[in-house]
């Protein structure tokens, strides 16, 4: 049975957590919609959270939704139905009749294939180098050179690799965001450093009357104790004397291991976030903005481990098309001709969303806090501005548009996220896909079919017959072999011939010009669009590759093509690391594995 949601029970990070407690006890105690439960601080909150998804609203739907089509597109789902009230595309069904009768033959997917091919290709290591060369500063190095080869393997797999270059070619706009799980945290033992009492030498003695020496220890007697309690006199172990001279062993307490404690270190992950999950200032990259949103879905089910069997505040996200999407992309089931008998379904009321939004100081400053406990067992402030409690930046988190706020820590998304473009903007953080082929594919699509059904009408061309030379049922087997039509010569005057009953069209083609723009052209057209230039028709008549020079200029003019798009994959991946090498540090406890 899950635990209700409380302050004992909420998983916070390291640090204060200044989220208004009384919220959630009231949702512990099942009354999340009474007037009581309302709060001011929650609801200056969800206020900005909204007024800041109304900025550039416009853009980013428009971002959005041609992002969804390039991917129905590269998918083969071509025949498309938008709605004008969702501004969201969904493939047309399977059964519904098609006035212009398209056919869709997809060609992005093989060019999707082979952009993929060389981003795949394209993964830079990242290695530490020494800032000097004295032996520590390079000892260092190699050590830290083994913990980044480490997050490199178990980050970017190829399954990571790849879906993110599908994000690149359908969204223009890619990122990953590193942090910890402590779910699949693995423990190792630290030793426990003490103090002990370390004998420095063995000591020495001395007898006077045989005048023997040895370790102070050989003297027996020197720890007996007398009556008297004082310790009894040496002893010399040759004659027996005590006149002797003992000067014991210097004791000292040093630093020892005196036991070991387990630790568990936490896991160092990277997800890679879409672009219909976020919004931020369009102006900036993402991680520079002073504002940054990013939702997800969630089920129920897994909520209620954390809040038990309890009702959420009422709340709907502000990126409802971004979320739709997201949903539907995955949702919407293999092509046939295009089409689909799948679409969007939805299943909201199984649903809810999880949101996080990082503030800036300024965008923080008109937001006041009230005098009230917070999660971490602290008093908020009374009429304080946010940005002086945080005056660095917040992160906050919460349940169905900051409805329900759980978390309010310090933070900033620039620590953890890096975000690149595969066709960069002109003064803006977001970026192009490859949305320049879907007009080029929809061309092909409706010229293709347009000539497939010229040719099949042409090849065999109708048949012109006097009426009344055969009956209704019969003249469906006009052109077709091996059948006998009867004909009925006694409706028409005597004389009458079948050439005279009967007169067939002559068979015509396509014209030339019509099938060269469509078969060779737009595949060159496409090629371009694509960034694909491995074939020289592509580049026009003048290039040539039947020749090996030939050939490998145009090798290399194509990957020259790709430079732009991997010289910002591997910076993003380079920052990438470092945050996750820096995130793997703090959150290390086991000071000998970094220092």
């Amino acid at each position: 049975m899950s635990q209700p949601l409380s302050p004992d029970t909420l998983v916070t990070p390291a640090g204060r957590n200044l989220a208004p407690v009384k919220p959630i006890q009231k949702l512990a105690e099942g009354a999340a919609d009474s007037p009581y439960a309302k709060n001011y601080l929650t609801d200056s909150i969800k206020a900005k959270y909204q007024e800041l998804l109304a900025r550039d609203e416009r853009s980013r739907k428009e971002m959005i939704a041609n992002g969804q089509l390039i991917a129905l597109f590269i998918e083969g789902k071509q025949i498309l139905d938008w709605n004008p009230y969702t501004q969201a595309y969904s493939p047309r069904n399977l059964r519904r009749t098609d006035p212009n009768k398209i056919k869709a033959v997809n060609f992005m997917r093989y060019y999707c294939t082979n952009w993929q091919s060389k981003w795949g290709s394209s993964n830079p290591d990242v290695i530490l180098t020494a800032f000097s060369n004295k032996d520590t500063d390079m000892v260092r190095a190699k050590k830290a050179n083994a913990v980044v080869d480490y997050l490199e393997y178990k980050m970017y797999d190829k399954w990571f690799n790849y879906h993110e270059g599908m994000l690149a070619q359908v969204f223009g706009w890619y990122g990953r965001r590193v942090g910890v799980c402590y779910k699949d945290a693995h423990t190792v033992l630290k030793n426990i450093i003490g103090e002990k009492q370390v004998k420095i030498g063995a000591g020495f003695g001395k007898c006077y009357e045989c005048q023997f020496s040895g370790k102070a220890d050989v003297f027996s007697g020197s720890d007996i104790v007398t009556a008297s309690g004082l310790p009894s006199a040496s002893i010399c172990p040759e004659c027996n004397s005590t006149d002797v001279y003992i000067e014991p062993a210097a004791v000292q307490l040093m630093p020892a291991i005196i036991g070991q404690e387990p630790i568990h270190l936490p896991n160092i992950k990277t997800e890679q976030i879409p672009f219909p999950s976020c919004a931020w200032d369009y102006k900036f990259r993402a991680e520079d903005s002073g504002w940054f949103i990013y939702e997800k879905e969630i089920s129920k089910g897994s909520l209620r481990q954390l809040v038990g069997n309890r009702q959420l505040p009422e709340g709907g996200s502000g990126n409802e098309l971004g979320l739709e999407v997201m949903r539907s992309l995955a949702e919407v089931g293999s092509p046939i001709n295009g089409r689909s008998d799948t679409g969007f379904n939805s299943q909201e009321q199984n649903r809810t969303t999880y949101c996080e939004m990082f503030l800036s100081p300024e965008e923080a400053y008109d937001i006041w806090t009230s005098d009230e406990k917070t999660v971490d067992g602290s008093q908020l402030p009374n009429r304080k501005r946010l940005s002086e409690v945080f005056p660095k930046g917040c992160k906050i988190t919460g349940y169905n548009g900051l409805s329900l706020i759980e978390t309010i820590t310090d933070g900033r998304q620039g620590d953890t996220l890096t975000s690149g473009v595969y066709h960069m903007k002109a003064l803006s953080g977001t970026g192009q896909g490859v949305g320049d082929a879907v007009e080029i594919q929809k061309r092909f699509n409706r010229q293709d079919s347009q000539y497939v059904r010229a040719m099949a009408a042409q090849a065999t061309p109708a048949t012109l017959w006097a009426e009344g030379a055969i009956s209704q049922n019969d003249k469906r087997k006009i052109g077709q072999p091996d059948v006998d039509i009867p004909i009925k010569l006694q409706n028409f005057p005597d004389g009458t011939g079948l050439p005279d009953l009967f007169h067939q069209l002559q068979p015509k083609s396509v014209p030339g010009d019509a099938m060269n723009y469509t078969y060779t052209h737009l595949q060159n057209f496409m090629q371009l669009a694509y960034h694909i230039t491995d074939f020289s028709g592509g580049l026009g008549n003048r290039v040539r590759n039947d020749t090996a020079t030939g050939a490998e200029i145009l090798d290399a003019n194509a990957d020259a093509l790709f430079a732009p798009a991997l010289n910002i994959k591997a910076d993003v991946g380079l920052k990438n690391v470092q945050k996750a090498f820096f995130l793997w540090r703090d959150t290390t406890p086991v000071k000998r594995f970094i220092s």
